[in-house]
């Protein structure tokens, strides 16, 4: 082999074999083991230089697979049914780099699923408002609905439990209408709170009436009267603020059939006692009707006083009947029910710290006399 037909091997290159004497390729041509005749020399023929780079991506040519006499991308990817696979040059881009993106038939809204080919961009939502979440157990107007929003960020800035307010001499419980009760039913429980005030000014006159009974010695049984008004000034008011209107606070707070019920109950007592208390039946300690026309006979000035009793007495039966109606009418239109308010009750008992504590018991005595029966068995 001469030194001008040597060409460096590691080129592009196509290697060339001798033919034979048939003018084809055989494997007992020249270059195979198996010849005996003369040897012939095999040459190396340079193909044409590579194709200087070119454009790539959308700008490229259409046809820049083509240019170097190169099959279309789709013969030389497949290498099936098409014979040989191509040589492809290392300058030569993908193939399917110009390919258009295949059409999303999902909207833009739509959620971008991890398999989609190219997701596409979700257009910027707008922030949710607090008018669009807000949901409340009566009707609003937009007044209302202004203040119910400016209430729940005040509760949204203070999530944690707070601190007791209620009463100012003495705090134990936190006690704050504007913050916890619905902007609409904020009047309803207002009413109730005033109409407790109007309760404890009740039992201070009528302390009041009693006395001035026992200081002019008229009446059935003064003594007796000044000290039933005493026991009514001291149990009255908290026996009321706790079984009646902390129900029905929380009853509105919570929305609860439980609490309604209770608040139900209680008041209906609670109206009982100011209707007896409005009568006035003497040594009973209320300066009630039947006490005024005893004393006013002969003590103009303690008969005006115990008049004014009455009249306080008589104010509170009228209100508390009135917001009783109101109550129940707002339990009636959210739909609650007797057998709510007792799944409530099992519920609650269940959860509390007595409940699991007697369940224990229970449980545990159970397990004990069956123990007992084994043995003895």
């Amino acid at each position: 082999m001469s030194t001008d037909d040597y060409t460096n091997p590691f080129a592009d290159s196509a290697v060339v074999d001798a033919q034979d004497d048939d003018g084809g390729f055989s494997e007992f041509g020249p270059n195979s083991a198996f010849y005996k005749g003369p040897t012939t020399t095999t040459s190396y023929v340079p193909l044409s230089p590579p194709a200087p780079p070119h454009p790539t991506g959308r700008d490229a040519p259409a046809s820049r697979l083509t240019g170097h006499g190169l099959p279309p991308p789709t013969s030389v990817l497949s290498g099936r049914g098409g014979g040989k696979r191509p040589f492809v040059s290392a300058f030569d881009p993908p193939p399917f780099e110009d390919a258009p993106p295949p059409a999303s038939s999902k909207s833009p809204g739509a959620p971008v699923s991890a398999f989609d080919p190219l997701p596409q961009a979700q257009p910027p939502q707008p922030p949710t408002s607090y008018t669009q979440t807000i949901k409340s157990s009566v009707p609003m107007t937009k007044s209302e609905e202004a203040k119910e929003i400016k209430r729940r960020e005040r509760l949204a800035m203070n999530p944690g439990p707070r601190p007791p307010n209620w009463p100012k001499c003495r705090p134990c419980i936190y006690h704050s209408i504007s913050d916890e009760i619905e902007v609409p039913l904020q009047r309803t429980v207002r009413a109730l709170y005033y109409s407790w005030f109007l309760v404890c000014v009740c039992v201070v006159i009528n302390c009041v009436a009693c006395l001035l009974i026992l200081t002019s010695g008229k009446g059935a049984s003064p003594g007796s009267d000044f000290g039933w008004s005493i026991l009514y000034l001291a149990l009255l008011p908290p026996a009321s603020f706790f079984l009646w209107y902390r129900p029905v606070y929380n009853a509105f707070m919570k929305d609860s059939s439980f609490y309604f019920f209770v608040f139900f109950i209680f008041n209906f007592f609670h109206i009982a006692f100011c209707i007896y208390a409005t009568i006035g039946i003497p040594s009973t300690g209320c300066a009630g009707f039947m006490n005024t026309l005893d004393v006013f006979q002969d003590a103009k000035a303690e008969g005006t006083v115990c008049f004014v009793a009455t009249g306080f007495w008589l104010v509170a039966t009228i209100i508390h009947i009135l917001l009783f109606g109101r109550v129940r009418k707002h339990y009636r239109r959210r739909g609650h029910s007797f057998a709510e308010a007792r799944q409530q009750a099992l519920t609650s008992a269940a959860r509390s710290d007595t409940g699991k504590a007697v369940a224990t018991a229970a449980v545990t005595s159970a397990a004990t006399g069956y123990a007992r029966q084994y043995d003895e068995v």
